[in-house]
């Protein structure tokens, strides 16, 4: 049996850094891909749920990217009823699939599990971005920003940050805090002193704020697993990051808080126990793990291979 990738027409950030790492896996193992003989091939499908076609006939290993739809919050009726509908869809792909790979332990162990958990890698294009970058341009030290980095949705729980943040100030913090979304919303920040929002940053953006910000802060009450705590983990800039599975699934180092506990999340703020680092020097840092980066993707091909053959017997 052979395999043909599922290129999705539309994706996140996230998803299109685990897509081209299956392309590179469909380069380095091509006796596992079908090429454009897709009529006996099974799909390999990176996302949650599948078209009504291909689900009945069932040909296809899932790969999900989103655990929402078990667990984390979801606000409002209409939050609520987007979160069913993509738990049916998901629960319905996943008893169909001819194998189930999980990219962390917040996917659920249901139907024909191929293998361990296998969380995502950075890809290749993490090192070109780099190589983009003149560390001469980059400022002498780092700006006293918490940078917090995601779409807005209800998962991503902004308000739990927004609650912390305010405690934060209120208790005498000065920092300011810094939101980058990948699309756009029209949250009004007038009202919250400090607080800046920039909609349509780009990978290159986020990656230059990890650069320049003084720390990072991600409070999502689940995730999968998420690459953007591996690029800030990358890039050496500090961390506070919610106590769910996808956050301790990575090998990262982090301060941790109860995901919805928002005085928490203020008086590990007020610690400040942040090196004052040169951006300069977290570049340098971020260069010299180009090495490890790679051998961590290696791994992630050979697993993941490892995993689709067990369909092929």
């Amino acid at each position: 049996m052979v395999f043909a990738l599922y290129d999705l027409p539309r994706t996140s950030g996230g998803g299109e850094v685990v897509l081209r790492n299956l392309r590179l896996l469909r380069r380095s193992h091509a006796e596992l891909f079908a090429g454009e003989e897709r009529s006996k091939s099974q799909w390999l499908i990176p996302r949650n749920w599948v078209d009504s076609a291909v689900l009945l006939r069932g040909n296809y290993v899932l790969m999900p990217q989103n655990a929402w739809p078990w667990t984390g919050q979801s606000r409002g009726l209409r939050s609520g009823f987007s979160r069913g509908l993509l738990r049916i869809a998901s629960e319905c792909s996943i008893g169909r699939a001819e194998g189930l790979v999980r990219i962390g332990t917040a996917i659920p162990d249901r139907g024909r599990v191929l293998g361990p958990v296998i969380p995502n890698v950075l890809d290749e294009e993490f090192e070109d971005i780099l190589d983009s970058f003149d560390p001469q341009l980059l400022p002498e030290n780092v700006s006293n920003t918490f940078l917090a980095v995601g779409s807005w949705t209800p998962y991503r729980n902004y308000e739990t940050l927004l609650d912390g943040y305010a405690l934060y100030r209120a208790a005498g913090g000065a920092w300011d805090l810094l939101i980058g979304i990948p699309g756009t919303t029209g949250f009004d920040t007038s009202g919250l002193p400090g607080v800046k929002i920039l909609n349509k940053v780009s990978r290159v953006d986020v990656i230059e704020a990890y650069l320049r910000s003084g720390a990072a802060i991600f409070p999502s009450s689940v995730e999968a697993s998420p690459v953007s705590v591996l690029e800030a983990s990358e890039v050496g800039i500090p961390m506070i990051v919610s106590d769910i599975s996808g956050h301790r699934d990575l090998p990262i180092r982090a301060l941790k808080f109860p995901a919805t506990n928002s005085k928490f999340l203020s008086e590990l703020m007020l610690r400040k126990e942040f090196e004052s680092q040169k951006p300069v020097q977290r570049f340098e840092y971020c260069k010299l793990r180009a090495c490890d980066r790679r051998k961590a993707r290696e791994a992630w091909i050979s697993g993941l291979a490892e995993q689709l053959q067990n369909v092929c017997r």
